[in-house]
């Protein structure tokens, strides 16, 4: 599996997402028994108000 490099991030590194459809990963041979592990993290201002934010995210799956 090939991880798009835009996602591929260790440490603290966020702003990755997008409005648009991105392929997060592929593959050009057969997977199965595999995994990817998304970390969602986001990244504000010291001047934003303490509170409980939320958003939704949908992820597809599609096979070739």
């Amino acid at each position: 599996m090939t991880l798009n490099v835009r996602y591929n991030q260790t440490g603290n590194t966020v702003g990755g997402l997008t409005t648009t459809t991105i392929q997060l990963a592929s593959s050009s041979q057969p997977v199965a028994n595999r995994e990817i592990v998304v970390t969602h993290k986001a990244a504000i201002s010291g001047l934003t108000p303490a509170g409980s934010y939320q958003d939704t995210m949908t992820y597809n799956c599609v096979s070739n």
